[in-house]
């Protein structure tokens, strides 16, 4: 055998005995959450020669699906779970700040004049730092908690294992991150952790076969709804003032119709004044004029008798005809409503996943511009299905009401005909985004329970529960994270995504 020969034979050799040892070696761990002492020593210039001659390698983001050590000590979980607080509370003011700024955008396109107190208030304001503020304590107990039970766990298996119950006791910890909001909105997000940790539960039993619904998420948003529009004309004390307002707004009605409605309805003194002002809306046809402008000379009558309430003409005074409303009120709502979901459907895309949306603009801008379609045709549809249910039952008593039975006139002017109606409007969900029916039930849910539960507290049914709005987001917290952490699947795609920003495998 030639010099050459034995030359080539050593070298594969040793090429194999190396290739051996990197195949039998373990893999390299993900780098565990430094102390304070590791990053002092990190940024020495001996280090920083070692970085430069060493090969880095190709892929340095851990995939989603891959462990990461966490914390060991006190001093490294301090770091991690500040690190996290910081990040979450930039994203929650930028999203804030963002949708803020979208919405100015739109009072521009508008002609609307935005006067620079506007503005600071939508980079600046005080909301913003409220609502970055609740999302960083979130992260910072929720971290600190989990991972301080683990640390030093007093379960059954020891020091440094999680037990089963660690994240439900931290969920309920980080509830107390809803103090950073104003106390106004805080039992609103209670009540959507609440009824997010019930839709957990639900997908649970559902998975294991024990109950099924078809189409539950229709029905339950139609329920929901029945409750708050009956509640908004009947017992408008039962909702939330700005959830209120809000449907008036949504409903383009004018807001002097509601008392007047209100009062009739309960056979109670006519706030004839609110009739002046309809009399005189900005926006009026010559035929309703003289309708409400008669109504108030014959309400000085002795014989004159109310009708059991408001008619069509206060109801939509710039159109006569009922016909002609369906098509007017559904344009008006999706104009009007486009603005929040161009928002609501562009700004987290920008904020979560900037870099898709830097890799794939026209794609991710292209599906939120869809996306804000969709949701504004639902909201459109639901109020015309409403308002067209709200006109039928006025015309059927002005023409039939005098030569019905009473047990019918009875029926046709009850006031659960509006429940009927509200859950009528579930109809409009089968517009909007399959995914996003269950998201739409969950959100007007806590609106109907909290309607039921005013009134039942006006009655004396329940009793009053100190800070129940943190109580109601703690137990809500609890339950969610807890199937976070144990059973991801069972929660809504929203909320893992969102989750899964703030807290990743934590």
């Amino acid at each position: 055998m030639s010099r050459m020969e034995r030359a080539d034979l050593s070298m594969t050799a040793s090429d194999n005995s190396r290739d051996g040892s990197r195949s039998s070696s373990p893999e390299p761990q993900p780098p565990a959450t430094p102390s304070f002492s590791e990053m002092r020593r990190s940024l020495s210039s001996k280090s920083l020669r070692d970085l430069e001659l060493r090969r880095l390698p190709k892929r340095v983001w851990r995939k989603p699906t891959e462990e990461r050590r966490l914390p060991r000590d006190l001093e490294q979980l301090a770091i991690w779970s500040a690190r996290g607080a910081l990040r979450a509370f930039i994203s929650g003011y930028g999203c804030r700040a963002g949708v803020n700024l979208v919405l100015i955008l739109f009072r521009v396109l508008r002609n609307a004049k935005v006067k620079s107190a506007d503005l600071q208030r939508a980079l600046a304001g005080e909301d913003n730092f409220r609502f970055g503020g609740m999302l960083g304590s979130f992260v910072l107990l929720w971290r600190f908690t989990h991972n301080a039970l683990r640390i030093w766990n007093v379960g059954p298996r020891g020091a440094g294992k999680q037990e089963y119950w660690h994240a439900a006791v931290a969920g309920a910890v980080a509830g107390l991150s809803v103090f950073a909001e104003r106390p106004a909105r805080r039992i609103t997000y209670g009540q959507q952790l609440f009824v997010r940790g019930l839709q957990g539960w639900y997908n649970m039993l559902h998975a294991r076969g024990l109950v099924h619904v078809p189409n539950g998420d229709v029905l339950l948003f139609g329920a929901a709804c029945g409750q708050i529009m009956l509640a908004w004309l009947n017992r408008p004390d039962s909702l939330p003032g700005g959830y209120r307002r809000w449907i008036t707004n949504a409903s383009r009605v004018p807001p002097p119709v509601l008392p007047i409605d209100l009062a009739l309805m309960s056979r109670k003194a006519v706030p004839y004044d609110e009739v002046v002002r309809l009399s005189n809306w900005r926006r009026i046809t010559p035929a309703n004029k003289a309708y409400l402008e008669r109504w108030l000379a014959d309400s000085k009558l002795s014989s004159f008798i109310n009708p059991p309430h408001a008619p069509c003409q206060s109801v939509h005074p710039w159109l006569d005809s009922c016909r002609a409303v369906a098509t007017e009120r559904w344009w008006d709502v999706f104009r009007w409503i486009v603005p929040v979901y161009t928002g609501l459907n562009i700004i987290p895309p920008l904020v979560f996943r900037h870099k898709l949306f830097l890799k794939q603009p026209m794609q991710v801008l292209s599906k939120a511009a869809f996306g804000t379609v969709r949701s504004s045709a639902f909201l459109a549809t639901f109020v015309v299905i409403f308002q067209s249910g709200i006109c039928a039952q006025r015309n059927l008593y002005a023409s039939y009401g005098h030569s019905m039975p009473s047990w019918l006139t009875r029926m046709v002017l009850h006031k659960y005909v509006y429940w009927m109606l509200g859950f009528s409007t579930c109809l409009s969900l089968f517009v909007e985004d399959k995914k996003r029916r269950g998201e739409l039930a969950l959100y007007v849910l806590p609106k109907g329970l909290e309607s039921i539960w005013s009134i039942a507290r006006q009655r004396g049914l329940a009793p009053a529960v100190p800070h129940g709005d943190v109580l109601l987001a703690s137990g809500g917290l609890a339950m969610v994270m807890s199937a976070y952490h144990h059973d991801k699947a069972r929660l809504s795609g929203l909320v893992r995504a969102l989750l899964w920003q703030l807290t990743g495998h934590s």
